[in-house]
């Protein structure tokens, strides 16, 4: 049995958890510890993704929290521990609430009542919310058609009205952008982090892809038009997008081929 132990604060990143993920087809044992004190839900939705891609390939695992805090009522709040199958006392109510989308898990037959969801939940300008709908159904598109994850996808949002910005968080356990470029000879000459950069440039495509190679295009333009940053973790390589500047490096990946 292979122990993943998550040692979560306030100040946890993806990295962090990425770092510990293990894809062997061993079972797992997975402990969750966090302090009682303001922690990140996007963390937690990598987490839940993490255990839907162990119940895709069928990979037991045993789940162990004995933390019993305000915490933890956040994590029930945003559905964490009902996902993941996991029994938990809510000694609150829920109430809808337009600062927050809960995780919420999605596949092909769902999509489009998660995008809803999402529009209807956060209550913004009209004028964002549609860019914010073709943005959603840009990206979980290509999660449904390109990414042959057999665990779907989980969402997270949280808007920040005192600041005005929103963050949205979208994972799937797929295979990573760079399988649509298999046996593309476009990009035989390209490493992984010069194809990731040039997704985000208007008309670039795989030979596979039916589209037009606009949609990552402009959901990079919406975001650098509102001052916000696009952060995209595939294959090994991270991508950073913020206003013109594009960086892109190797990274820690949440899969290993």
């Amino acid at each position: 049995m292979k122990t993943i132990q998550f040692d979560i604060t306030s100040s946890t990143k993806f990295d962090n958890i990425i770092s510990l993920l293990d894809y062997s087809l061993v079972k797992k044992k997975i402990i969750l510890n966090y302090k009682c004190e303001f922690i990140n839900g996007e963390v937690f939705a990598l987490i839940n993704s993490y255990i839907n891609y162990l119940k895709s390939k069928n990979i037991e695992f045993e789940f162990e929290n004995s933390m019993e805090c305000e915490a933890s009522d956040y994590l029930a709040r945003i559905n964490f521990f009902k996902n993941i199958g996991v029994d938990y006392d809510e000694k609150f109510t829920k109430t809808n609430t337009s600062n927050l989308i809960e995780i919420t898990e999605f596949t092909s037959s769902n999509m489009y009542d998660v995008t809803t969801k999402v529009k209807q939940n956060l209550k913004l300008d009209n004028r964002i919310l549609t860019c914010i709908d073709y943005c959603l159904g840009e990206i979980l598109g290509n999660v449904d058609m390109h990414s042959n994850s057999k665990a779907g996808g989980v969402i997270f949002a949280r808007t920040f009205k005192k600041k005005k910005y929103i963050k949205l968080i979208i994972i799937d356990n797929g295979d990573g952008f760079l399988k649509s470029f298999e046996n593309d000879s476009r990009v035989k000459d390209l490493s992984k982090e010069e194809i990731l950069e040039r997704s985000l440039q208007e008309g670039f495509k795989s030979a596979k892809s039916e589209g037009r190679g606009y949609g990552l295009f402009h959901v990079k333009e919406f975001i650098s038009k509102s001052d916000g940053i696009f952060y995209i973790n595939t294959c090994g390589a991270v991508l950073f997008s913020k206003g013109v500047e594009v960086v892109v490096k190797q990274c820690n990946h949440y899969r290993s081929f």
